[in-house]
C-alpha cells in the first residue's frame, strides 16, 4: 500500500444510487469491494483486497465512534452510524454505515458493512456529535449502538427514555394505578393534610389526567405519527418506489425500527442496483454468446465439410499407398530376378573370358606348330637344292633326280608360304582374342557393377515397400483418427445446437428478469455514469469472500435480547448481492 496522502477538504458526494457494499473477515480484512466502495474511495481493486477497513478511515472520525461499532457487532448486533471516510487522494466522502455480523453454520465468519448516501441534515448533526465527543471525550457524552448518550443524571433519563415501549406503559400504568388507590385508601388525607377532602380529590383527579394525557401526547407523537410515518414508507416501497426512506424519529424503539428498516432497505437496493448492473453484463455476454455459437456453428459446418473432403482425400491416399505398396513388392521381386539374372550373366561373362583365354593359348600353340612347319620347310628347301646340286653333278643320270628336287622344292615354298600366312591368321586371331578377351573382362566388370546396382536396387524396393506398408498403416491410423474427428465435429454441432439454445433461453430469461426488476423504481441506473462504470468493470469483480464460497446463510444469533437475521451473499453473475433482514421480539 502507498502512503496516504495529506488529508484535503475535497468532498466526493454520493450519488442516490450509490449503495457501497464491502464485507471482511472477523479480524476487519477486506476480503470483497463493490463498485462503488472502488468509486467513492478511489482504491483499485487489487490495492484493498486483503487489506484493514480502517485504510479508509478519516482523522475526524472520533475513537469513540470505532469504540463503539467494535463494542457493538462483537456481541452480535448491527450498528449504524453517519461516517466520514478518507479517499485516496486525501479527500473525504460521508456514509450512513449499517454494520452487521455474518454468520455461516452458526459460527461468526466476519462483517458486511452497507453504506448509502447520507442527507446534509444528518451530515450536520454528525459534525457537531463529533466535534462534542472531540471536545468532552466521553466525560458527557458516548456512543451506544450509534447512538449518542448522554452520562449522569441526563444519563438516566435517557435511559427511561429508552426503554422498551411497553415497560413505559405499564410504569404509566401502575402510576395511575397508584394514584387511584391512594385516594381509595385515603391515603391523600395522610400526604396532603392541609387540603380539603375536595381539593384534593381534584389534585390526584389532575395528576392522573395529566398523566394520561402526557401519555396520550407522547404515544401519538413519539410512536404512532412515527408509525404512520414508517408505514407510509412502506406503503410507497411496495408500489415500488425501493428508494423510499424510512424516517428515523420519535421514540428510541421507532428511530431503531427505522434504522433497521433503512439498513434492510439500503442492502435490498444495492441487491436490484448490482442485478440490474449484472443483467446488462448477462445480456450483453448472452448476445455475444449467442454470435459467438452462430460464427461457432458456421465454423463447426465449415469443419465437417473439410473433414468430410480430408476422408475422402484420404481414402484415395490409402488406395494410391496401397497399389504403391503392391507395385514396390513387384518391383522387388522383378529386382531379385534381375539381380539373380546379372549374376549369372557375370558368371557366364567370367566362363567367356576364360574360354577366350584357352582360344589364346591354344592358337598360340599353334603358332608354335607353324613355326616348325617353317622351318621344316625351310630346311627342306635346303635339302631339295643340295639334291639340284646333285643331280646336276650327275649329268643324264640326275635329271630325275633334278625333278624330284625341283618338286620338292617347290612344295618346300608353298609350305613355306603357307605356314607364313598360316602364321599372320594366327597373329591376328590373338590381337583379337586379345581384344575380345579384355572386352569380356571389361564386360565382367560392367556385369559386376550391374549386379551390385541391382542388387542396391533391390535393396533400395524392398525398403521402399517396407515404408508403403507402414505409411499404409499409418494412414489408417490417420483414417481412423479424422473419423474419430468426424464423430467429435457431429457431436460439437448437436452440442453447438443445445448451446444456442440455452444462449436463446439465456436472453429470454434476462428479458423477463429484467422486466421483472423494472417494477421497483431505483432511479435511471443504466444512463448514469456510475452503472456505465460499474458494467464497465463488472467482468473484473473478485469472487465472494472466501467464507461464503457458495453462499452466506442466514443465522440465528446465538444470544442478546433480540433476534437477528444476518446477511446473505450470493454470487450473481460475477456481482455479489447483500441482503439482510432483521427481526425484533
Amino acid at each position: 500500500m502507498q502512503e496516504d496522502p495529506p488529508v484535503t477538504d475535497d468532498e466526493y458526494v454520493l450519488s442516490e444510487q450509490d449503495v457501497i457494499i464491502t464485507c471482511t473477515d472477523t479480524a476487519g480484512r477486506i476480503v470483497y469491494a463493490n463498485d462503488a466502495f472502488l468509486r467513492s474511495s478511489g482504491y483499485r481493486r487489487e490495492d484493498v483486497m486483503g487489506e484493514p477497513q480502517s485504510i479508509v478511515r478519516h482523522p475526524d472520525m472520533p475513537s469513540e465512534a470505532f469504540r463503539d461499532m467494535w463494542a457493538t457487532i462483537e456481541e452480535n448486533q448491527p450498528w449504524a452510524g453517519v461516517v466520514k471516510n478518507r479517499r485516496i487522494d486525501g479527500g473525504f466522502y460521508w456514509v450512513v454505515a449499517n454494520v452487521t455480523p455474518v454468520f455461516e453454520r452458526g459460527q461468526k465468519v466476519g462483517y458486511m458493512s452497507v453504506r448509502t448516501k447520507p442527507s446534509r441534515e444528518q451530515i450536520a448533526k454528525a459534525e457537531r456529535l463529533y466535534a462534542r465527543l472531540h471536545a468532552t471525550g466521553r466525560n458527557r457524552l458516548r456512543l451506544a449502538a450509534g447512538e449518542p448518550v448522554r452520562t449522569g443524571m441526563r444519563g438516566l433519563a435517557d435511559w427511561l427514555l429508552g426503554l422498551p415501549v411497553l415497560l413505559r406503559l405499564w410504569l404509566i400504568m401502575a402510576t395511575l394505578i397508584a394514584v387511584l388507590l391512594l385516594q381509595a385508601f385515603g391515603m391523600n388525607r395522610v400526604l396532603l393534610p392541609g387540603l380539603p377532602a375536595l381539593w384534593q380529590t381534584w389534585l390526584l383527579a389532575g395528576v392522573g389526567a395529566g398523566l394520561a394525557m402526557a401519555s396520550g401526547i407522547y404515544l401519538s407523537r413519539k410512536i404512532l405519527c412515527p408509525l404512520r410515518a414508517i408505514n407510509a414508507s412502506a406503503i410507497g416501497v411496495l408500489c415500488g418506489h425501493i428508494q423510499q426512506r424510512f424516517p428515523e424519529q420519535g421514540d428510541a424503539q421507532t428511530r431503531t425500527l427505522g434504522r433497521m428498516l433503512n439498513q434492510m432497505n439500503a442492502k435490498l437496493v444495492g441487491i436490484l442496483i448490482d442485478a440490474k448492473i449484472s443483467i446488462d453484463v448477462i445480456r450483453d455476454a448472452a448476445n455475444a454468446f449467442a454470435d459467438g455459437n452462430a460464427e461457432l456453428a458456421n465454423r463447426t459446418d465449415e469443419q465437417a465439410s473439410a473433414i468430410e473432403q480430408t476422408t475422402a482425400s484420404l481414402g484415395e491416399i490409402t488406395e494410391t499407398s496401397e497399389q504403391n505398396a503392391l507395385g514396390a513388392q513387384r518391383a522387388n521381386l522383378s529386382g531379385r530376378e534381375t539381380a539373380e539374372s546379372a549374376e549369372v550373366a557375370a558368371q557366364e561373362v567370367h566362363r567367356t573370358v576364360g574360354v577366350m583365354a584357352q582360344v589364346r593359348d591354344h592358337s598360340r600353340k599353334i603358332s608354335d606348330i607353324t613355326s616348325v612347319i617353317d622351318g621344316i620347310a625351310f630346311q627342306t628347301n635346303i635339302i631339295a637344292l643340295n639334291a639340284s646340286v646333285e643331280a646336276a653333278r650327275a649329268g643324264q643320270y640326275g635329271r630325275g633326280f633334278a625333278v624330284v628336287a625341283a618338286e620338292v622344292r617347290s612344295l618346300a615354298q608353298r609350305a613355306a608360304s603357307a605356314a607364313k600366312e598360316i602364321k599372320t591368321l594366327i597373329e591376328t586371331s590373338l590381337d583379337t582374342v586379345a581384344l575380345a578377351t579384355q572386352a569380356a573382362t571389361r564386360a565382367g566388370e560392367t556385369m559386376n557393377a550391374v549386379e551390385q546396382a541391382v542388387t542396391r536396387l533391390t535393396h533400395t524396393v524392398h525398403d521402399i515397400a517396407l515404408a508403403s506398408q507402414g505409411q499404409s498403416a499409418q494412414i489408417a491410423q490417420i483414417n481412423e483418427a479424422v473419423g474419430q474427428v468426424a464423430g467429435l465435429t457431429q457431436r460439437n454441432a448437436i452440442l453447438v445446437q443445445r448451446s444456442a439454445t440455452a444462449s436463446l433461453g439465456l436472453q429470454q430469461q434476462t428479458q423477463l428478469l429484467e422486466t421483472a426488476l423494472s417494477v421497483f423504481q431505483i432511479g435511471d441506473t443504466h444512463e448514469t455514469e456510475t452503472s456505465h462504470s460499474a458494467r464497465a468493470t463488472a467482468q473484473e469483480r473478485n469472487e465472494l469472500p472466501a467464507f461464503s464460497a457458495q453462499t452466506l446463510r442466514h443465522a440465528d444469533q446465538p444470544d442478546g435480547p433480540a433476534a437477528h437475521r444476518v446477511p446473505i451473499v450470493t454470487r450473481s453473475s460475477g456481482s455479489a448481492i447483500g441482503q439482510a433482514t432483521l427481526s425484533t421480539k
